[in-house]
């Protein structure tokens, strides 16, 4: 077998991620709207707002957004080789057996405390892998022990190639009634993160036993980059995923559309940027490259609730 070095440049795992990446963004558009923001685009990033739209009668499409995004909850928590053999079973035997299995062991890793984030969670790893095109590495869910404990480390951890290096992604997410404190506590995690913590170690370790790509010669590639003892680990660039779900009061408004939103929300988005960059500022984190999903939507509180609803659990305080 030839070198992996030579075997799987940059490009070529450019490539090989964006074909692993899964699905596409387009089941979402109906429940949520991507609008272009002033500032977007900074030295230490980006910024998108992705708003809850409204139907015709003005009702939030929240319901719709958390059944969409739950569909893909064995994305976020299985390995792909459970789902291969979930797949390979369905062909040869003509049975979804085992997709039902996975369903079942999915939802039982997932808290039912009233105040989980997990939620927030699997929106961020829907738009990571659906709308960016960036493979999660490690199914963290599937390592939990107990399901009412939240994972340590990163919500979640992604792979994409920028600027000439490996660029793994650090998830945070945060689905607050309050802007103001969950871009306050999305930055102040990412940034422990980011700053190489003891959990931030951990996390590595755990992408270096639990890779989750099949095929062993993209896994061998990727793995170079995560070795110090590799001049490869010169050109790993850590960058930050944040989802920031908050509360929005124009929602309340009689007569809400779409475009009345859409308009609210660009005269609004520069305050936002503001408190954004006020943060990152605050932990030094300029020289990081941050991609900001800024999502408002109706209620925080009843995003938990029908997330808990629909894993089947009662509210546990």
């Amino acid at each position: 077998m030839s070198d992996s070095k030579e075997t799987f440049s940059l490009e070529k795992i450019e490539t090989a991620l964006k074909a692993v990446a899964r699905g596409e963004i387009k089941p979402l558009s109906g429940c949520i709207q991507s609008i272009p923001i002033e500032s977007g685009e900074s030295s230490s990033g980006i910024v998108e707002c992705h708003f809850l739209k409204v139907d015709r009668t003005g009702r939030p499409k929240l319901p719709e957004l958390i059944d969409i995004t739950f569909d893909r909850i064995i994305d976020f928590t299985m390995p792909r080789r459970k789902l291969d053999a979930a797949m390979k079973q369905l062909v040869e035997e003509r049975s979804s057996a085992g997709f039902q299995r996975l369903s079942r062991e999915a939802r039982s890793l997932f808290t039912k405390l009233s105040k989980t984030g997990e939620g927030g969670e699997l929106l961020l790893f829907v738009l990571a892998e659906y709308y960016l095109k960036y493979p999660q590495v490690v199914p963290k869910m599937s390592l939990k022990t107990d399901s009412n404990m939240h994972v340590h480390g990163a919500d979640g951890t992604f792979l994409s190639v920028r600027n000439e290096s490996l660029s793994i992604f650090w998830g945070e997410s945060k689905v607050y009634s309050e802007f103001s404190g969950a871009i306050s506590d999305c930055i102040e995690s990412l940034a422990e993160i980011l700053k190489y913590s003891q959990e931030t170690k951990r996390d590595i370790e755990l992408i270096r036993d639990n890779i989750d790509f099949n095929d062993p010669e993209l896994v061998t590639a990727i793995l170079e980059y995560f070795n110090p003892e590799s001049e490869k680990y010169d050109y790993l660039e850590p960058c930050g995923l944040c989802l920031v779900a908050f509360d929005y009061d124009k929602f309340q408004e009689e007569n809400i559309d779409n475009e009345k939103l859409k308009v609210a929300i660009k005269a609004k988005a520069p305050s936002w940027i503001k408190s954004l960059s006020h943060r990152i500022s605050k932990h030094e984190l300029e020289s990081y490259h941050i991609h900001v999903f800024l999502v408002p939507i109706t209620s925080a509180d009843d995003f938990r609730s029908i997330f808990l609803a629909q894993l089947g659990g009662n509210d546990v305080t």
